[in-house]
């Protein structure tokens, strides 16, 4: 199992609103699909944006990182998170 990291920041500099975590993490859930390999999922609000660590099955760093960048792409078509930009590509965490 991998860990990767990445980080939302709104396009307004606002802080994420209430709730926002949620939704971000619920929406992760929602557009994974099983070959994506997702296992667990962590969005924090540090109060200027949301940091998400993404637990994803396999061990090579090169094809999971292929499998989050889709997912993450395909968040692009949520509401919610189209105030959004990512700050950071994913990367794994070691």
């Amino acid at each position: 199992m991998i860990c990767a990291y990445t980080y939302l920041r709104r396009h307004d500099g606002l802080p994420p609103g209430v709730g926002e975590s949620q939704i971000v993490q619920d929406a992760v859930w929602v557009h994974s699909r099983p070959e994506d390999g997702l296992q667990h999922i962590r969005v924090r609000d540090d109060g200027a944006g949301l940091a998400l660590h993404l637990f994803l099955r396999g061990t090579d760093a090169g094809e999971v990182s292929s499998r989050l960048e889709r997912l993450l792409r395909g968040l692009r078509i949520v509401p919610a998170l189209q105030a959004y930009q990512r700050l950071s590509a994913p990367m794994e965490v070691p």
